[in-house]
């Protein structure tokens, strides 16, 4: 006798705003439990330029709906093989992080030099990796690494480190995993919605400095003229290159 299957829906963690990611079979609800399920960040945030990024979920209840948690994140190799390029060095550094809601990650972090440098300069650019991922982490949770993974600025935390050694090429966190659930509560202040916008927002075509903005605050904009002000001058400075025209002419003529 054939085993009746039911199909349930696989729901995304509240950080993601409890979207549907997939569905999946089964004869009972208890065997969800412990299933895994990878979806593209592009399918999560509508934005097909991250489709290399990977994030993992693994079902831990069903209410009607399977509930999922994040358990980490993968890069395609594709990625990785357009990182490294000939004549450069490729620096790996793989490390286990304790974040501030009780959550322990296994970061693999990857970064390009884009020239052929010395071990002890990669020796160097590996200890400011190590320690700008160990700061930016220590003080964070993980909605806020996810959110990092997202928007990029634990690639920039690790740039702005690494720089001070060497100039450096492409920085990717290529895999994580979460080897200890969070312990504690954390309220989640910022959706995904607010965190894909800064992504997709256009550039502002002028950026002011708060040193700027404090030197142009006591200056007067200049006033505008009067749109007849303008015509009149204008029409002004077209009779007197007429005239101009006319004289030259005449002093032309008398001359031949």
């Amino acid at each position: 006798m054939a085993i009746k299957k039911n199909w349930y829906e696989i729901e995304a963690p509240i950080f993601f705003k409890g979207q549907i990611i997939g569905e999946t079979p089964a004869s009972d609800p208890k065997y969800l439990v412990g299933r895994t399920v990878s979806i593209s960040l592009a399918d999560l945030v509508q934005d097909a330029k991250r489709f290399y990024l990977k994030f993992n979920f693994r079902i831990v209840n069903v209410d009607g709906k399977a509930k999922t948690i994040f358990t980490g994140h993968d890069v395609t190799y594709e990625r990785i093989y357009r990182m490294v390029q000939r004549h450069s060095r490729r620096i790996d550094c793989i490390q286990d992080a304790e974040l501030a809601d009780g959550a322990r990650i296994r970061v693999k972090t990857i970064l390009v030099i884009p020239k052929l440098v010395s071990t002890s300069v990669k020796d160097s650019v590996r200890k400011k990796m190590k320690s700008a991922v160990e700061k930016v982490l220590s003080s964070s949770t993980t909605e806020n690494f996810m959110r990092m993974l997202i928007d990029g600025s634990l690639q920039s935390a690790i740039r702005e480190e690494c720089k001070k050694v060497y100039p450096v090429g492409p920085i990717e966190i290529r895999k994580s995993e979460v080897l200890r659930q969070p312990t504690k509560t954390v309220d989640i202040k910022e959706s995904i919605d607010e965190i894909a916008k800064p992504r997709r927002r256009r550039a502002r075509k002028t950026k002011e400095t708060g040193d700027e903005a404090a030197e142009n605050e006591g200056k007067e904009e200049p006033e505008e003229k009067p749109e007849g002000e303008i015509r009149d001058k204008n029409e002004k400075n077209e009779e007197e290159a007429a005239e101009s025209d006319d004289q030259e002419s005449a002093e032309q003529t008398e001359d031949g």
